[in-house]
């Protein structure tokens, strides 16, 4: 005889409802992660902004402090860059703030130059800036930026490497082609830049950024003139370049805007030094300048040049009687550098020794004792 089949016990409903209680469970702790993860980010983002914000400032370590200090916080930046956009949406405030974590950040910095907003992209190759000689392994992807479609985000690259390094070899040839070619005065200028802050091993570039000085933006004249003022003597090919902005003025160009490239150009003869004596005879026209600037640069320079000025001395003579107070000065430091060989200008110093500026009168005072070798 078969027997009776056993009713179903509880275990089945029972091993359901605890199945049931479990996915609860898990969906609640999965929903307080969320919003745990939500209000982590909000705080991020928070934080992010204020560091951003100029109303009132707030120093880049109290922010790392309001996130746990820099490990944290690079940890806790990283997270909110790795959601959605609607989820974080102060990118760039965020990306901003990484630099300061230190070196560590130099991976999220490199991968933030992908996003797809260009003030992300601009804010990364800012920030690999500021980390200097640390953002060294970056100079690759900072190379690729220099094509970005956004003008700000190409000038913030150029920047960039002109500050990751070193080495910085591979950065010279795309910052040339960018000086020459690109479209943004901005761009063109930061790639100028660049190149005199990379230094000797920049020198090739010399020829153009001598070219460069005769761009129809100031801002890119001014930023050439300068770079070959800090590559110094290695930019000695340049003067003629140089010589040829003295004594030149682009068509289009304001006044105002070429009395500073004219200043810039005669500055940055003067970081030349004596290699660049054959530019003593432009400089010495550029004393007679409407704009006092341009005359101030002049005498600078001319006295940087040192004793091969010499013939420039009688000119730097009348230019102790300019109406300008810092032309005067300007022309008694220059007679004080030429050195001995202005010997013949010691009449013309002493009667600056009674100049109504006092700046006038210290500097005629200290030239008279470098003419006399003392």
């Amino acid at each position: 005889m078969m027997g009776k089949p056993q009713e179903p016990g509880p275990a089945k409903p029972l091993l359901r409802r605890r199945s049931f209680i479990i996915a609860v469970n898990a969906a609640l702790l999965v929903i307080a992660a969320l919003v745990l993860l939500g209000l982590d980010c909000r705080r991020t983002g928070e934080v992010a902004r204020a560091y951003a914000s100029e109303e009132p400032p707030v120093s880049a370590k109290a922010c790392l402090a309001r996130l746990g200090g820099p490990s944290w916080a690079l940890r806790r930046l990283r997270l909110y860059l790795s959601l959605p956009g609607w989820l974080a949406p102060r990118r760039a405030e965020a990306v901003g703030l990484l630099a300061p974590c230190g070196p560590g950040a130099r991976e999220a910095l490199t991968g933030a130059l992908l996003e797809a907003e260009a003030k992300v992209r601009a804010a990364a190759a800012e920030g690999l800036g500021l980390l200097g000689q640390e953002a060294g392994g970056a100079q690759s992807a900072l190379i690729r930026a220099l094509g970005d479609p956004d003008a700000q985000v190409r000038a913030q690259a150029a920047a960039a490497l002109g500050l990751a390094g070193p080495p910085f070899g591979k950065a010279v040839e795309p910052l040339v082609r960018m000086l020459g070619s690109d479209q943004s005065a901005k761009a063109r200028s930061a790639a100028a830049l660049a190149l005199g802050r990379i230094g000797a091993v920049a020198a090739p570039a010399a020829p153009w950024l001598a070219r460069a000085l005769a761009d129809q933006d100031w801002m890119v004249c001014d930023a050439a003139a300068e770079a070959l003022g800090r590559l110094g003597p290695a930019a000695r090919e340049a003067v003629p370049e140089l010589v040829r902005a003295l004594d030149g003025r682009p068509q289009g160009r304001s006044a105002v805007a070429d009395a500073l490239a004219r200043s810039a150009a005669a500055e940055a003869l003067g970081r030349i030094g004596p290699a660049a004596a054959p530019a003593a005879p432009a400089l010495t026209r550029l004393l007679d300048n409407e704009r006092p600037v341009v005359r101030m640069a002049a005498a600078e320079a001319l006295g940087r040049i040192g004793a091969e000025a010499a013939p420039s001395a009688a000119r730097l003579e009348r230019a102790l009687r300019d109406e300008s107070p810092e032309v005067r000065q300007a022309a008694a430091k220059a007679l004080g550098r030429i050195g001995p060989t202005a010997a013949a200008s010691r009449g013309a110093l002493n009667l600056a020794l009674a100049d109504e500026s006092p700046e006038v009168r210290q500097a005629a005072a200290e030239a008279l004792r470098k003419i006399a070798g003392r």
